[in-house]
């Protein structure tokens, strides 16, 4: 992905054939109407490029793509890191732009030795060797582009291949424009064009308003512009004015750079650095290669560890007898059970009284209802999220799939056996409905499944809760004697907060998104009211997962398993309409359970969750499932010290907080070689260890959204 075409362009081949020195003056010829005595100017001439300056020029632009690397990392805020973290970490990530730099300088070498004389050929071989480097670091990136091209283009193959190669093509486009620019302009234009490069690459970038890649979620991109900008300098630097101290070198010093570039490179590439390093390298985008590297390398494992009293937990549980209801007087024979998902909102903004103005309906319901403060969610983002709480099974103990019935890059669990809880209300009777607003929260793509009735209200990309909420409002006006059931999740607050037209920072946006829920929740609650149906009826309201704004270095949500994507509100209102704050740790897969026995159907013994009608009572019962969470194959998990252990199995980071303590998780207390660490890792991977689906054929695949 070098500049091959040197010797096709420039006259001067692998063989020498008219090469000159790159420091011969070429002289211009006196004027005829010049006196003889003037002093005849001298011409810069267009300097040619031999294959060691080529190869020299693509080290030189990896080695400027690098130093401004290091100053970039070095300016961006580090937390807590110690500088015994911090300059390994910057070390390696300007290793990954010399080791790009040599592997570029080493197929052009090969190619300048061996290759054809041939600038169409130059520029094939660029071309495929892109493209198919392409599936490797961005073909993932592009699935969601290839979604919305689905109605153009049916055949999702096809679409992403000519999507990856449409990416790739900037590579040989890079190479040609490079090459032009400095005849055009001036040569050192591709060098601010790289440097401009390598600083956009390693700034978080957050510009809700416009459609821009995403650097946590799109690594691949992140290493085309890194082999982009190293392209564009090196351009620049093979027509550059050589220096004079340049000039003087000998050979020994152009293979002394070499050499470093390769050797900084190559320990970038192979040496395993401390978690501590890793944890660091994870939250610098500009580390282009990172997200990559550490699925060559073993995982850690940790001490085998069950916690005392969860023995059940970390076990099969398929054969455990159906948990009876508890018969709780709770509601009447006749309930209604109302279950509202809000997308996006985090748990502080329940939380702090400031956001009571915007959100009346909400403050109020929390008032006036069993507050669970300390609620999170099995996922950071709406599909792991959604699907654990209706199968009551977490990600990796479901099977994840393409299908043909919506024409998508992404997975779903239809041909999942797992039996959905609406199902069991549906068998028993109750009238079960659900106001879909994605066309995927469907009962046949099995995240949701088991309603009787559902109606898809699909509007634009996100469906106002207006019009989701008007169809169960209008069952509710009815006033049915039957149990009911009925969900709806509601995607006001999302990404890129404007549709509430609120002007200033994207949070104000966001709560702008989530008071207009809070609206449409009041219309629904005076229905109830005014049809007396309070009696009857228990409202829940949850989020799927929260959203970040900055925190850990990250943007919006399924990027981590910290708990500003995990923290949530979970409020549930009973007919008494009584108050209570519990502040034990729940999780959003408790909530099956829960429903179940509200309703007064049995809940399956192989459920991961644990019914909350004990708090509903008034009681402080002791829960004993673990509390645990997914995303992009990152696991999390609550351990009984209330430690939190998150593994991301990709990259190989662990992270360990007090979350009493350290709420914001910034001091990571996971230690190599401590063997207080190692069992608490262990008990993460001893649960998943006896919990993840296994058949014959399939891994546990990497879900994006």
């Amino acid at each position: 992905m070098g500049h091959p075409l040197s010797q096709a362009e420039d006259g001067a081949g692998a063989g020498g054939e008219e090469a000159a020195t790159d420091d011969a003056p070429v002289v211009a010829p006196a004027p005829a109407d010049r006196p003889e005595t003037a002093e005849p100017p001298v011409a810069m001439p267009e300097v040619p490029v031999t294959p060691a300056r080529q190869v020299a020029s693509i080290l030189l632009g990896s080695v400027l793509a690098a130093l401004t690397d290091l100053i970039v990392f070095a300016t961006r805020p580090h937390g807590r890191a110690p500088l015994g973290v911090r300059v390994p970490a910057e070390l390696i990530s300007a290793g990954y732009l010399l080791g790009i730099g040599a592997l570029m300088a080493a197929g052009v070498a090969v190619w300048r030795r061996f290759g054809p004389r041939s600038r169409v050929a130059a520029y094939a071989v660029i071309t495929a060797v892109s493209w198919a480097l392409g599936y490797v670091f961005y073909g993932e990136d592009l699935s969601g582009l290839a979604d919305t091209l689905a109605k153009r283009m049916p055949f999702h193959p096809l679409r992403m291949a000519f999507l990856t190669l449409g990416l790739s093509l900037s590579v040989p486009i890079a190479v040609y424009v490079g090459r032009r620019q400095v005849r055009l302009w001036h040569w050192s234009v591709g060098l601010v064009a790289g440097v401009v490069g390598v600083i956009a690459n390693g700034i978080e970038h957050d510009y809700p308003e416009m459609h821009l890649f995403i650097t946590a979620s799109y690594p691949g991109v992140h290493v085309l512009v890194a082999v982009l900008a190293v392209i564009v300098a090196a351009a620049s630097f093979e027509r550059a004015p050589v220096p004079s101290f340049a000039r003087a070198a000998r050979a020994r010093a152009w293979a002394a750079l070499a050499g470093v570039a390769v050797v900084w490179g190559a320990l970038g590439l192979a040496v395993r650095p401390s978690n501590a390093v890793l944890l660091e390298l994870q939250r610098y985008p500009g580390a282009v290669l990172f997200p990559f590297i550490g699925r060559l390398r073993a995982g850690v494992r940790g001490t085998p560890n069950v916690p005392a009293g969860k023995a059940a937990w970390f076990a099969d549980r398929g054969a455990l007898p159906a948990v009876p209801p508890s018969a709780t007087g709770l509601l009447p024979v006749d309930p209604i059970v109302i279950l509202l998902g809000i997308d996006s909102m985090r748990a502080d903004v329940l939380a702090d009284e400031k956001y009571r103005e915007d959100l009346p309906e909400l403050f109020r319901l929390r008032d006036e209802s069993v507050y669970f403060a300390n609620a999170r969610s099995a996922g950071s983002s709406t599909a792991p999220s959604i699907s654990s709480l209706f199968a009551d099974r977490y990600y990796s103990q479901l099977y994840w799939s393409r299908t043909s019935e919506v024409d998508t890059s992404l997975l779903f669990p239809h041909a999942d056996t797992s039996t959905r809880f609406p199902q069991l209300l549906t068998d028993a009777g109750i009238y079960t409905y659900t106001s879909d607003g994605t066309s995927w929260l469907v009962n046949s793509l099995g995240i949701v499944r088991g309603f009787g009735d559902e109606d898809s209200r699909r509007h634009g990309d996100y469906t106002r809760a207006e019009l989701l909420l008007a169809p169960v409002i209008a069952r509710l006006r009815k006033r049915e004697r039957n149990p009911q059931f009925y969900f709806v999740h509601m995607l006001d607050a999302h990404s890129p907060y404007t549709s509430a037209g609120k002007r200033g920072s994207p949070f104000l946006g966001y709560v702008a998104e989530l008071s207009r829920v809070d609206r449409e929740i009041a219309r629904m609650m005076k229905t109830l009211e005014s049809k007396k149906l309070l009696r009857r009826a228990c409202v829940i309201i949850m989020a799927d997962h929260g959203e970040a704004f900055g925190e850990h270095g990250t943007r919006r949500h399924a990027v981590s398993l910290y708990d500003e994507l995990l923290r949530v509100p979970l409020i549930v209102r009973l007919p008494s309409g009584e108050g209570r704050v519990v502040n034990d740790p729940v999780s959003l897969i408790d909530l099956a359970p829960t429903i179940l026995d509200l309703m007064g159907v049995a809940t399956p013994g192989r459920y991961m969750g644990q019914s909350l009608t004990g708090y509903l009572r008034g009681e402080s019962p002791k829960l004993e499932r673990p509390i645990v969470a997914e995303a992009r194959l990152k696991r999390s998990m609550i351990l009984p010290d209330g430690f939190k252990v998150i593994y991301d199995t990709l990259t190989q980071v662990v992270e360990i907080y007090d979350i009493a303590n350290d709420p914001k998780e910034e001091n990571n207390l996971y230690r190599e070689g401590d063997p207080l660490s190692a069992e608490r890792l262990g008990a993460l991977n001893s649960f998943f260890e006896a919990q993840t689906l296994r058949r014959p054929g399939y891994k546990v695949p990497y879900r994006k959204w």
